[in-house]
């Protein structure tokens, strides 16, 4: 009687593993969106006498969303968050966000070699500038796009920023301030 029971078991055990869902996503995703996103998505620490002072999370949208799957614009969502203070707008902030490609920030960079020691003006200073956005949405913080990206934070403030689309594979993400100096955000395209 204890081998039959063993038996059982054993092909009770192996028909109820064999008819679940093999896809490791759906323990740990609510959807594809929010699998796709987690690969897409970056952070960024501001930190100033060793304490974080400003968060931002950008999510490529283009490989994560088909409605977003565009040749001419390139979509991101962007979430900001300023430690010190609770409320944050980007509008009323002097913060900037450009893009570029990898080339162009190649080329740039051997630009700034040979006016490294010149003054700036405007005609040399748009090297360092990049791509202004066509478009910058504020978003509800209870929108899909943003229950449904990986990395979120509830006190931050979310925007959808599009660019016109660069033609490289790679496409660098920066967000500047007078403030505080950040570092460029590169994504695969």
């Amino acid at each position: 009687m204890n081998k039959f029971h063993s038996i059982f078991l054993l092909f009770s055990l192996l028909f109820l593993t064999s008819c679940t869902n093999k896809n490791s996503l759906g323990f740990s995703y609510k959807n594809d969106f929010n699998a796709k996103s987690v690969q897409n998505t970056k952070k960024r620490d501001i930190v100033v006498n060793n304490e974080v002072k400003f968060m931002f999370f950008v999510t490529y949208l283009n490989l994560v969303d088909n409605k977003y799957n565009n040749n001419n614009i390139d979509s991101f969502i962007v979430g900001f968050q300023n430690v010190d203070k609770k409320d944050f707008d980007l509008q009323k902030s002097d913060f900037t966000i450009t893009s570029k490609s990898k080339e162009e920030i190649d080329e740039r960079d051997g630009k700034k070699e040979k006016i490294k020691d010149e003054k700036f003006t405007k005609e040399n200073n748009n090297i360092f500038i990049g791509e202004k956005p066509i478009k910058i949405t504020k978003l509800d913080k209870e929108s899909d796009l943003v229950k449904n990206i990986s990395l979120k934070n509830n006190w931050a403030e979310y925007y959808l920023v599009e660019f016109n689309a660069t033609k490289s594979s790679k496409i660098v993400l920066d967000i500047k301030s007078s403030t505080f100096e950040t570092s460029p955000i590169n994504f695969q395209k």
